[in-house]
């Protein structure tokens, strides 16, 4: 169990310690003695290490934590395709060349009249989602071939969209890319992804390994 607070304010401390002593006064029907209480900054805290000594030091709550600009950025860093998402539903900032597997799969599966399911894309191919997920164990070029680009993108995101014991694995990790330059800007994060090419260039994609 775990219990939130968030605040922006720029008296990052003075923030913490009045949502602190507020949950501490109600901490909405749980045992605090079982539950984790975390407070998160979007701002930078440089002494968050003292406050959380300080305030795990009175034995109140299970564990005292605090998450700030830098861990928020760790968290996008590792999780790109949660980036892209973020940036064009709630900053609407639009990254160049990238779309996030989620927001394909919205789009692709619905119409006017009908919307796909996984299991409509994966009918008759369980032996090729088979291959899909032994081949993606461990990084390598998988060809998926279809009657159209964007078909094959469909078939592997609602193999993993229909597993949910690597689902949120993969959409926190898959981005569509539709160009070289951002298939390069890409290679630069030091992170393992799943990274779905929807261009034409061989070369550029076999550094991906």
């Amino acid at each position: 169990i775990s219990l939130w607070e968030f605040g922006a304010n720029s008296d990052i401390k003075g923030k913490a310690d009045g949502d602190y002593e507020k949950r501490k006064g109600n901490a909405l029907g749980f045992n605090p003695a079982d539950a984790i209480y975390i407070f998160v900054t979007p701002r930078l805290w440089t002494k968050k290490d003292e406050w959380i000594a300080e305030k795990n030091s009175e034995v109140f709550w299970k564990e005292v934590r605090v998450y700030d600009a830098q861990d928020l950025e760790e968290w996008i860093e590792a999780a790109p395709s949660v980036g892209a998402w973020l940036a064009v539903n709630h900053l609407s900032i639009f990254p160049k060349g990238v779309q996030p597997a989620d927001d394909f799969w919205e789009e692709w599966s619905t119409g006017n009249k009908i919307k796909f399911t996984p299991n409509v894309v994966l009918a008759g191919r369980q032996k090729q989602v088979e291959v899909l997920f032994s081949q993606s164990e461990h990084p390598s070029l998988i060809p998926v071939k279809a009657s159209s680009r964007e078909e094959a993108i469909a078939f592997i995101i609602a193999a993993f969209k229909n597993d949910d014991l690597i689902a949120e694995d993969f959409f926190a990790r898959a981005l569509i890319v539709d160009s070289p330059d951002a298939f390069r800007e890409i290679l630069v994060a030091d992170k393992p992804l799943y990274l779905i090419v929807r261009f034409d260039d061989d070369n550029i994609i076999n550094r991906a390994k």
